[in-house]
């Protein structure tokens, strides 16, 4: 079973900017799914869909949970930019969720 719990810290590696405040962080990522791929990581971040290097607000409508890997490969691309780029290389549009490998344990080799 997934642990539902959110952290409104951000990601460890993620250079958070301190525009979205923990609450906000928070409640966006209750929704507990990547707005892009669908996937259900533990590992979900705010994202602004319009990237503020692009002229992207802090607006609430702007921003949503995304995957650490989806977040990433995004970058600083518009939605539509990522997906032409991600169409070019030959990988799907929508991403498809990320698969999460869990070791084996020995009830599971009975």
């Amino acid at each position: 079973m997934t642990d539902t719990t959110v952290s409104a810290e951000p990601h460890p590696g993620h250079r958070c900017r301190g525009r979205v405040s923990r609450t906000r962080r928070a409640a966006i990522l209750r929704a507990g799914a990547c707005h892009y791929c669908g996937g259900d990581e533990d590992d979900l971040v705010v994202d602004h869909v319009i990237p503020v290097a692009q002229g992207g607000t802090d607006q609430d409508d702007n921003l949503v949970a995304a995957c650490w890997p989806c977040n990433t490969e995004k970058a600083a691309l518009l939605v539509e930019e990522w997906a032409a780029r991600r169409i070019a290389a030959g990988k799907p549009w929508p991403p498809t969720p990320r698969l999460r490998l869990t070791p084996l344990t020995s009830e599971d080799a009975a």
